[in-house]
């Protein structure tokens, strides 16, 4: 089967929301195209912890010795500041924001509060990007 199209969401800075952008804008798109085959490439850990093993001084010390790039995404990952709260967490539970429930969730063993109306915000931001595909 041909590549009918490809996207990309880039942003020189890390931490700015890439990768749950990218989550959530396929699932989405996935979900309104159940025809479509779509092939989701994350490869920002993975080039960041080659840079990690390469300059290792570039990088906050961790506390702990990091040996894979589980490891490393475990570590340098914790932050939730970015895409809105409502997009981390329905990343991290590898749920669509239409699946996504208000309450408390439990994300890297810290309870993260979800709101509705940022639940919403974060599914208008992403039907706002599919309009434009």
């Amino acid at each position: 089967m041909p590549i009918k199209s490809t996207y990309a969401i880039w942003n020189n800075k890390g931490g700015v929301g890439k990768s749950s952008i990218t989550f959530h804008i396929s699932t989405a798109y996935a979900e309104k195209n159940p025809s479509s085959k779509v092939l989701v490439s994350d490869a920002t850990a993975d080039i960041l912890f080659q840079k990690f093993r390469e300059n290792q001084d570039r990088f906050t010390s961790p506390s702990k010795i990091i040996q894979t790039i589980q490891d490393f995404r475990d570590y340098y990952s914790v932050p939730l500041r970015d895409f809105n709260t409502s997009g981390v967490v329905a990343a991290h539970l590898g749920k669509p924001l239409s699946k996504l429930t208000q309450g408390e969730h439990q994300v890297y063993n810290r309870s993260v509060r979800v709101v509705k109306a940022r639940i919403q915000d974060c599914q208008d931001a992403i039907n706002d990007v599919l309009q434009k595909i």
